[in-house]
């Protein structure tokens, strides 16, 4: 495992594009199709309407809940060029959404309205994860994700079998919320997966 990275470094990647131009894709042509659409599931069987992601990227998320007919969607990241990404891939998209950039260190949770947050490929990408989701309003839904592989700018990962990385990720995110859901969901067309959760902040 590494340390956490800053902009600069997200920066360089999303203007690039990233290994084989994944971050320049529509959010079904990349590994985390399957992950994402997982989300959005669980996101409606909770009959969610306003998204909050945070850690946003490059609008892959944000392109996969357009297909689930939810009100509204707010983006955060603190590298512009994701945000740059996210917004060029939303623009023809029939879904109130906003994008904007910022350092969720210094984000005010109370700034803006939203039933849910999501927090997919960000958690393993920062050192203060549990002191970020304990600033989400009590009683919201959050529903994360984290990897079973290590890689570039990931300061944990949960590899293993299944029952033990639960009681680890559980174990480091009980006294945030109450877990509701937890599974696993494989890479599309690859062999490693995300632990894909769901809990009620407290």
């Amino acid at each position: 495992m590494g340390k956490e990275l800053g902009h600069d470094f997200y920066d360089r990647v999303y203007k690039s594009g990233g290994k084989n131009y994944k971050y320049f894709k529509n959010y079904n042509n990349t590994a985390w199709a399957d992950i994402w659409e997982t989300v959005c599931k669980i996101l409606k069987r909770h009959n969610v309407s306003n998204i909050l992601d945070i850690g946003c990227g490059p609008g892959q998320f944000a392109q996969c809940a357009s297909n689930f007919d939810f009100a509204s969607y707010t983006g955060i990241d603190f590298s512009k060029e994701a945000i740059e990404l996210a917004r060029k891939k939303m623009q023809s998209v029939d879904m109130v959404s906003n994008f904007f950039v910022e350092s969720l260190y210094d984000f005010d949770f109370e700034s803006i309205g939203y039933d849910c947050v999501v927090a997919t490929e960000f958690l393993e990408h920062i050192g203060k994860d549990r002191e970020i989701l304990s600033k989400i309003r009590s009683g919201t839904l959050i529903v994360a994700s984290l990897p079973n592989k290590d890689s570039a700018g990931h300061v944990r990962h949960f590899p293993g079998k299944f029952l033990v990385a639960k009681e680890n990720i559980e174990n480091r995110y009980r006294d945030i919320g109450d877990f509701l859901s937890f599974e696993s969901v494989m890479y599309s067309g690859g062999k490693n997966h995300d632990y894909v959760f769901s809990i009620r902040k407290k």
